[in-house]
């Protein structure tokens, strides 16, 4: 019912943008939603989402940032996996895809190589195939270096995965956070992390660099290097914002209700295709005198149908395109019959 265009943005924290939205693989007149985007986050404790290192938490609901990333991109109408080899946050409510490659403790050059042939970014790769890579690494061992050159070793070795796979994976690389009593040795390992991906970007890299470390302050932290809830929130904005520029946005398509029945172009191509289109017959969800009307109702991202008829409202809240007395709803309160039906995000 939906066909897909990209949307160019700009926000404060996304320092540089590469638009590479052919990697994805989306077939032109797909709708957006169906299609399924695989991201892995990719990193250390901060990826993991500890919020307090010397408190015992259980995994089991320790969310991060990814919890509300991934409802926020659900809810906009992605069809999102988080991929990876770890899981934590399975009991975590709302349920989310708990998938990840957050590894507490480990340094960048761990990320890259894995420990004594365990891991390593090229191997999770191999195991779970990825179109997007959040990347938040650094944080242990900084105050010792604050080369980048371990930062791209990571790349090289998604570009190395790239190659022998024929995929196109896109990294969002960030500046890390600061500690709760900011240090310049992170300022200066992110100048020079941000500085790398900017060569790699103007040799064709396919790289995005998002600023996490001065979208968080001191109140945003939970002990001098995690953050706290909120803080991964802010955290998950910034994802999100970058997440925006790059994934397909859904446009509306075009259809008409015709005597209580209703025509969809389903395929985005603008022509009437019977085998690809929709048909919802008359009786079904509507009669011959009812007004159309369509909208977001349960707020999952998808555009619904509903009819106005005789100053109710009756809308197809879960989508199936016919009625349901148990689910769906009807409003008798907001209309009188002889009014013209309006809907909008007011």
């Amino acid at each position: 019912m939906n066909k897909k265009k990209n949307q160019f943005c700009s926000f404060p924290w996304i320092i540089v943008l590469l638009f590479v939205f052919s990697s994805l693989n989306y077939s032109a007149n797909a709708a957006c939603p169906s299609d399924i985007i695989r991201i892995m986050p990719l990193g250390d404790s901060i990826t993991y989402g500890v919020t307090d290192a010397n408190a015992v938490v259980d995994p089991a609901i320790t969310v991060g940032y990814r919890q509300k990333l991934y409802l926020e991109l659900v809810k906009l109408g992605y069809n999102v996996n988080f991929v990876g080899s770890l899981q934590t946050g399975q009991s975590a409510i709302p349920s989310f895809d708990y998938d990840h490659e957050g590894h507490r403790g480990w340094r960048d050059d761990e990320i890259a190589d894995g420990i004594d042939n365990v891991g390593g970014v090229y191997k999770w790769l191999e195991q779970n195939h990825a179109d997007i890579v959040l990347l938040h690494i650094g944080t242990n061992g900084v105050l010792k270096d604050q080369s980048a050159s371990d930062v791209e070793k990571i790349l090289d070795e998604i570009d190395r995965f790239n190659a022998d796979f024929n995929i196109d994976v896109i990294v969002i690389v960030a500046r890390i956070i600061n500690f709760a009593d900011p240090r310049q040795e992170i300022t200066t390992f992110n100048n020079n992390v941000e500085k790398m991906v900017l060569s790699r970007i103007a040799e064709g890299d396919k790289i995005l660099l998002v600023d996490q470390e001065n979208a968080l302050d001191k109140i945003h932290m939970a002990d001098n290097v995690h953050p706290n809830a909120l803080g991964y929130e802010i955290m998950a904005d910034v994802w999100l914002e970058a997440l925006l520029t790059i994934l397909p946005l859904c446009e509306d398509a075009i259809g008409i209700f015709r005597k209580g029945a209703w025509y969809l172009d389903s395929n985005g191509n603008d022509q009437w295709d019977s085998v690809a289109d929709t048909t919802i017959s008359a009786g079904s969800f509507g009669l011959a005198t009812d007004k159309p009307v369509l909208g977001d109702w349960d707020g999952s991202g998808f555009t619904k149908i509903g009819v106005f008829r005789n100053g109710a409202w009756h809308l197809d809240f879960n989508g199936n395109g016919k009625w349901d007395s148990s689910i769906d709803t009807t409003y008798r309160s907001f209309g009188f019959p002889d009014d013209v039906p309006i809907t909008g995000d007011w």
